[in-house]
């Protein structure tokens, strides 16, 4: 079949194609079919058909080739198709060329130069899910939640996730500006951030900061991750800690093995820490239990969140509330709970893409995509105390990197979820004393909710 009159060679090839791919994907077993009788009506062309749309994408291809104001080979319209096709289904799928394939192999070794930034889109905007910690973005004051308007002056509205990425990343010691809005301000901030390597520990500031009560802050969820904080809970009981305050606030997630992994620490063995469900739903679901050996389910428990927690933060904190073995305090997590498959590509070597194929389900059955995890208590921060709360967290864990004068000016600042997690931790531990009883399973999940010194804003809605 000719479209348009086209007859040229490459267009004949790209027909018979197109032609073959539909008959492919429509009849796979090469099943003889027998044509319509004249007397018989035709069924009508459905939306669905699959040879129709690809005969319709093959002319399209062909009008753009011959008759577009720029010269176009086929590799570049055919990869700007792919990339429409993807982001036409979720912010999360795109096309892979083999550069980007490069890059994320990069990005999982742990090993990569860049600014620390982990973002998102909602609503077609991109924003900050969280900074990492210890990295240029991080050190110079962009917080989760923060919009990003413009990458190098380059404006990001019509921007996707791989190239905001691609345009972030770069050499060490390189410059990029981010233009960013943060809530409640009226005029936009510019950022200028020199790239660094990226390679930032996932387990730190384990110490106890009460009697009985100690504290270890998770910054992401990579391989070694489980085992580092397996390490230092033994640590902190030889300290004679009896209550924990896991801290997984601006925590962007990471890997979904390393998530299970943290939660089974805490968790009897056999039980449920995640669903993840694909097409199917529940018939063909993934039940991700508590395994290993080695497990603290009597330590009594608060974890930290807020709308930097995302993804692998959002599994570990709805497990351990689901199976009622923590209080979550702060404020609702982001939201980021789908996942996405790399998915190679036979005809295009090294070329892949990164498909949304399932979503997260706490043990419950939350959805946690655009929903988010709601803590037990919710103690509300602003953007402003959340920068004097990092700025007195980096005083005290690294007090050599700052004058006396620098420490005086941030050491009022107070960390209310910290506090109210600790207070909720010594009132429990008095009355385990008194009842000798677990106490966590007591809490109530309706408790109000705790302002904090400024005025009250409301909790971030999820991706």
């Amino acid at each position: 079949m000719i479209i348009m009159g086209f007859r040229s060679g490459v267009a004949g090839k790209l027909l018979v194609l197109a032609a073959a791919l539909a008959s492919l994907a429509v009849f796979p077993a090469c099943r003889h079919v027998p044509a319509a009788r004249p007397e018989q009506s035709a069924k009508p062309v459905t939306s669905d058909d699959t040879y129709q749309q690809i005969q319709k994408f093959a002319e399209v291809m062909l009008l753009v080739r011959k008759h577009y104001v720029e010269e176009k080979d086929y590799t570049n319209i055919v990869n700007g198709a792919l990339n429409g096709m993807l982001q036409a289904l979720d912010e999360h799928s795109y096309y892979m060329p083999p550069a980007q394939v490069e890059e994320l192999h990069e990005t999982t070794s742990g090993h990569y130069g860049g600014v620390g930034l982990l973002i998102g889109l909602r609503d077609g905007q991109l924003v900050v899910i969280a900074p990492i910690e210890d990295t240029p973005a991080y050190k110079a004051g962009v917080l989760a939640q923060d919009a990003i308007l413009k990458i190098d002056g380059d404006i990001t509205a019509k921007m996707s996730l791989s190239d905001a990425v691609k345009k972030m990343r770069g050499p060490p010691d390189t410059k990029v500006s981010l233009t960013i809005h943060r809530r409640n301000e009226p005029e936009p901030r510019d950022f200028q951030l020199t790239r660094e390597s990226i390679n930032v520990p996932t387990v730190k500031a384990a110490r106890m900061i009460r009697e009985g009560i100690g504290y270890v802050r998770v910054t992401q969820f990579a391989e070694p991750t489980a085992d580092a904080l397996k390490n230092e809970l033994i640590a902190l009981r030889g300290k004679g800690m009896d209550a924990l305050i896991l801290d997984l606030r601006s925590n962007p997630g990471g890997l979904l093995k390393s998530a299970r992994d943290v939660a089974q620490l805490f968790l009897k063995k056999g039980q449920l820490i995640v669903s993840v469900r694909e097409r199917s739903g529940k018939k063909g679901e993934k039940r991700f239990l508590s395994e290993g050996s080695w497990h603290d389910t009597d330590t009594l428990m608060v974890v930290l969140i807020d709308g930097g927690s995302a993804s692998a933060s959002e599994i570990v904190a709805g497990a351990l509330q689901d199976q009622k073995r923590a209080a979550l305090v702060g404020d609702k997590s982001f939201g980021k709970g789908s996942v996405q498959t790399i998915l190679p590509l036979a005809t295009a070597a090294d070329s892949a893409i990164r498909l949304t194929t399932a979503k997260y389900y706490t043990p419950s059955e939350r959805v946690i995509h655009k929903h988010g995890i709601e803590p037990d208590i919710k103690v509300r921060v602003t953007p402003d105390e959340w920068r004097r709360i990092l700025t007195r967290r980096a005083h005290e864990e690294q007090p050599s990197q700052y004058t006396d004068q620098e420490k005086k000016e941030y050491q009022n600042a107070v960390d209310a979820p910290l506090e109210r997690a600790t207070d909720l931790l010594l009132a429990l531990r008095i009355l385990r004393t008194h009842t000798k009883t677990p106490a966590i399973s007591a809490i109530s999940t309706n408790m109000p909710a705790a302002e904090s010194s400024s005025d009250r804003i409301e909790s971030f809605e999820g991706e």
